[in-house]
């Protein structure tokens, strides 16, 4: 009861965010702007929406490669869903259940430790950004403050991945009801973290290209609007709003990710009717795609083919 409850106040505060958002821009505003968007422009930027999902199964169908060898498209079903649940179910917890729709073919600990390996990837490209985009936008203080503030986020991180003092104290706490599940866990992380540097090479790669073509969806979008915006500008807002995202205050960062847009192209000198419009946009788009995903997971049973 106490998960609905907290996952409920999440929504809320999701929508609330939002609502204050428009409102402070004014509802009318953003509509009369969009009536005279380039609707043209819509389908390059769905496209990099697709390809950014379709390189996202690659980047996992790469590092599932050592332990077990899955069709592209199979993944790609898989993969699209847990990400359509990410996208709605509080604290993320969503994108680790392609681990669970593929415990029939992996073992969730080793399927949870190549996905936890792939968001530290991810996690480690955006930081270093972030990073960049604070000392282009605020300056050298700023941008060691978040420096330093990683950098302890990533010691602690590490301290209870390689620390067997704090992983026992983690099964025999958090996990302790579950830790049967995650046996292997370990093995495969400290597996891939020597044996599989290769492959750590090409996630960072690819993860790289994604952060641009997602920069890129924002720089099409904007084209629409008749507004023209730096493309490695781009990269470093997309990044830090990723990482801002990531607080454990609203789904997804529904609200959090919109206000930190406005707020960063803002700085930029984009109006925050135009922003606003775009968030707009990319809102429809990412869960107009989110709907269709699991209507045909649940209507069509998937998981039963």
């Amino acid at each position: 009861m106490m998960k609905i409850k907290k996952a409920v106040i999440s929504y809320l505060i999701g929508i609330l965010l939002l609502l204050a958002l428009f409102s402070y821009v004014g509802i009318e505003k953003i509509f009369e702007l969009l009536s005279k968007f380039q609707i043209i422009y819509l389908i390059p930027a769905i496209s990099l929406f697709l390809l950014v999902l379709c390189l996202n199964t690659l980047n996992l169908k790469i590092m599932y490669t050592p332990i077990k060898k899955f069709g592209y498209l199979f993944l790609l079903k898989k993969y699209t869903v847990s990400w359509a649940l990410g996208a709605i179910l509080p604290s993320r917890a969503g994108e680790f259940s392609l681990a669970y729709f593929l415990k029939d073919h992996v073992p969730l600990g080793k399927s949870t430790a190549i996905l936890v390996l792939d968001k530290l990837i991810s996690l480690a490209v955006l930081s270093f950004f972030s990073i960049l985009a604070t000392l282009y936008f605020f300056g050298f203080r700023e941008a060691l403050h978040l420096f330093l503030i990683l950098l302890s986020s990533g010691i602690l991180i590490a301290f209870f991945i390689f620390s067997e003092k704090a992983k026992n104290l983690l099964k025999n706490t958090l996990f302790a009801a579950i830790k049967h599940h995650f046996a292997g866990f370990s093995k495969t992380l400290y597996y891939y973290l020597k044996k599989e540097r290769k492959l750590i090479f090409v996630n960072f790669t690819l993860t790289l290209v994604r952060l641009f073509l997602q920069s890129a969806i924002i720089f099409v979008l904007f084209l629409g609007f008749g507004e023209i915006v730096n493309l490695t500008a781009l990269i470093y807002v997309v990044s830090i709003v990723a990482i801002l995202s990531l607080l454990p205050l609203t789904p997804n960062g529904i609200g959090i990710r919109q206000i930190s847009l406005v707020f960063f192209l803002g700085i930029l000198g984009i109006s925050t009717t135009k922003t606003a419009s775009l968030t707009l946009i990319l809102f429809v788009i990412n869960y107009s795609f989110v709907l269709i995903v699991l209507y045909v997971a649940v209507l069509k049973k998937l998981f039963n083919r």
